[in-house]
């Protein structure tokens, strides 16, 4: 039975929402004891999609290995794809490898890593914009070019988005509501920042050193916090990957990081400004998620293997600080499902062509339409049709 590789844990208006490695969308309760899937984005292809945000009645899914915008129609129950047909300038960026995404208003925005291209998407008329002016600012100011630095953090305060930047020191803020940037050199300790955390007064920041920063915009003030526990250990047998940690969130009065090179899942208290631990992770492992589950009562966390990326550790934090190990296992009705739509899909795909995919991905697809996709000569397609469809 395989089990989960979560992706992405959304807490929307309309509901909870779970997205697998593989595409899967679950509504979700109750500690994940009660999933219900809804559709397969990307066709299941591995990693297409690895974030989703909340828009009115939709679901927004920006591309990761995936070529177009997905959109999951919650009231509809259909999924649509949007082509990015914008040029590549320059050359080397892309308009995928996008890792998180936020909405503003009636415009999200996509943000990648390093050469992918920062755009918006009107969520009235669908009109996909380059927002490039940052990168041209910031040669002006500085000399030089740079692009974003993250692995799953984002930060996002009032109509700003705040994104750590490829240059050392450097971070952004991005105005959502004016579409200006403004950037901010943090400390003179040379360090490549990839996780930023605000608390409400202060902002945190973690990276490629083994400290800690604390940064106050308003007075400019900056604290570093190096004294991490006893047992902490820097272990880049997970990839080579440099930065302490992938994300940080703030809960339960601390703010919480999850592993990447670093050992150990630790918290910042903010009432002691202590670092304590948490949990360690294994030698080879490393953690992607850490989301709020359970209205906000406890921390989901998740470890892959990077030596067997079939291999996850699940873990939930309780506001006292202990743990609860657990291991999420699809059912075997889930599994069938799976497999199932991923069967159709490849098999419409192949005998209707593409145009016939979003269709199939509809449970509200209208008679006419299911009457087009089933009428073929192939028995067996037409089956696992029907059986789907119920």
């Amino acid at each position: 039975m395989r089990k989960w590789c979560i992706v992405e844990i959304l807490n929307g208006k309309s509901g909870s929402y779970i997205l697998t490695d593989y595409g899967e969308i679950f509504l979700y309760s109750e500690l994940f004891q009660g999933k219900k899937l809804l559709n397969v984005v990307g066709n299941g292809s591995w990693r297409a999609y690895i974030t989703m945000i909340e828009y009115e009645n939709k679901l927004i899914f920006p591309p990761y290995l995936g070529k177009d915008i997905a959109i999951y129609d919650l009231e509809e129950k259909r999924l649509q794809y949007i082509p990015i047909s914008l040029k590549h300038e320059p050359k080397e960026q892309k308009f995928n490898l996008y890792k998180k995404a936020v909405v503003w208003k009636e415009k999200a925005f996509f943000i990648g890593d390093m050469d992918s291209s920062l755009i918006s998407l009107d969520m009235k008329t669908y009109k996909i914009e380059k927002c490039t002016k940052w990168q041209s600012e910031f040669k002006k100011q500085f000399g030089e070019s740079t692009g974003t630095h993250t692995h799953t953090d984002l930060c996002v305060v009032d109509h700003c988005f705040w994104i750590s930047l490829q240059k050392a020191n450097f971070i952004m803020e991005y105005d959502m509501e004016k579409n200006v940037s403004s950037f901010y050199r943090i400390g003179d300790r040379k360090i490549h920042y990839n996780t930023i955390c605000f608390d409400g007064k202060e902002f945190w920041l973690s990276g490629d050193k083994q400290f800690l920063c604390k940064w106050n915009k308003k007075e400019n003030v900056i604290e570093f916090f190096e004294k991490f526990p006893d047992d902490f250990e820097i272990n880049l047998e997970n990839g080579a990957r440099t930065e302490l940690f992938s994300c940080s969130i703030l809960w339960n009065q601390s703010i919480y990081y999850a592993p990447l090179s670093a050992n150990m899942y630790i918290r910042v208290d903010l009432k002691s400004q202590e670092i304590k631990q948490i949990e360690k992770r294994g030698k080879t492992g490393l953690s992607m998620v850490l989301k709020s589950v359970a209205d906000g009562k406890m921390l989901y966390g998740e470890e892959m293997d990077c030596e067997r990326s079939e291999y996850f550790k699940n873990c939930l934090i309780n506001k006292d600080n202990s743990l609860i190990k657990m291991s999420i296992l699809f059912t075997q009705e889930e599994e069938i499902q799976f497999l199932e739509r991923i069967i159709s899909l490849k098999m419409i795909t192949r005998e209707k062509g593409s145009q016939s995919l979003q269709y199939l991905c509809s449970d509200g697809t209208s008679e006419r339409e299911e009457n087009r996709i089933s009428d073929n000569q192939n028995t067996e397609g037409r089956e696992i049709y029907y059986a789907i469809k119920g």
